[in-house]
């Protein structure tokens, strides 16, 4: 049984060797070792030639962006002068300069906070993790009591779900806190060591707030033409004759979401530039 049990054990050795060279070949489909076969000891990838492979989307992304422009500079810039074109008081276009302004302190606001938690970030780094769970419990309790102060059971109820949900959520992540502390302390000292990283990081918000208020004048015009709004020579309010053309609008939906997607890879493909000192092969070899 011995001698049995070692011949079996030989064979499957030998066949492990015989099969390890082809399955590595298989995956590179190259015989020359790559960095990470060479260092790490399995396969990472294959070799890709740098050249654009969507070119069809890139031209109607170019052209969605050429068309939303276009669209804010003459249909947005008229919506915001319908009440001057009628020699009327402002009020006609209140609305439309309301909705302008607060999308350009939304989307200022969105940098300030992000600047507010990169200096968080800096500062505590190894216990941010556990600070996050924490204030999540505690919003959750404060939320529970406000609503009971207040005489809303449904709105208590729900604040304490979220709790006990927050409560267990920390209970089980809580022992791998140490590994994502380490990870989070790592890219604090990739920015720390290169502030071009934070430069890009800024230039690609102020891209996404540009294209904020530029997308919400298209907007504001698309619905006031589509709606086939006119000012009340009267009251100098405006009057919009029908609903707004709603595939328009679904359409500038897509384009808002899809361009914040395209802006945000941008930046992730110029930061990983950056990041190439502080990956793994870098501390291997």
């Amino acid at each position: 049984m011995e001698e049995t049990s070692n011949i079996d054990n030989e064979l499957t050795e030998k066949l492990m060797a015989d099969e390890a060279p082809t399955t590595t070949t298989n995956l590179l489909h190259d015989s020359t070792p790559t960095q990470g076969e060479a260092t790490l000891g399995f396969a990472v990838g294959e070799h890709q030639e740098p050249k654009c492979r969507d070119g069809f989307f890139a031209i109607l992304w170019y052209a969605q962006m050429v068309i939303v422009l276009t669209i804010a500079l003459t249909w947005g810039r008229s919506a915001l002068k319908l009440g001057e074109d009628y020699y009327v008081d402002v009020a006609a276009n209140d609305d439309a300069h309301l909705i302008f302004i607060i999308s350009l302190f939304a989307a200022l606001g969105a940098s300030v906070i992000s600047s507010v938690c990169l200096g968080v970030m800096w500062q505590f780094s190894t216990y941010l993790v556990q600070l996050s769970l924490l204030f999540s419990i505690v919003n959750a309790l404060i939320v529970a009591i406000l609503s009971f102060c207040a005489g809303s059971v449904v709105g208590g109820m729900c604040g304490l779900l979220f709790f006990g949900l927050s409560v267990c959520y920390a209970f089980m992540v809580w022992r791998r806190i140490p590994f994502a502390a380490a990870n989070l302390e790592t890219a604090i000292h990739a920015v720390k060591s290169n502030y071009g990283i934070v430069l890009v990081a800024f230039l690609i918000v102020g891209l996404a707030v540009i294209w904020t208020c530029t997308w919400t004048l298209a907007l504001i015009g698309v619905y006031t033409k589509t709606a086939h709004c006119t000012v009340d020579m009267d009251s100098g309010a405006m009057v919009c004759q029908s609903d707004p053309n709603s595939f328009y609008i679904f359409l500038l939906l897509i384009s808002y979401f899809w361009t914040h997607q395209v802006l945000k890879v941008i930046g992730y493909v110029i930061l990983l530039d950056f990041w190439k000192p502080f990956s793994l092969l870098h501390f291997i070899s």
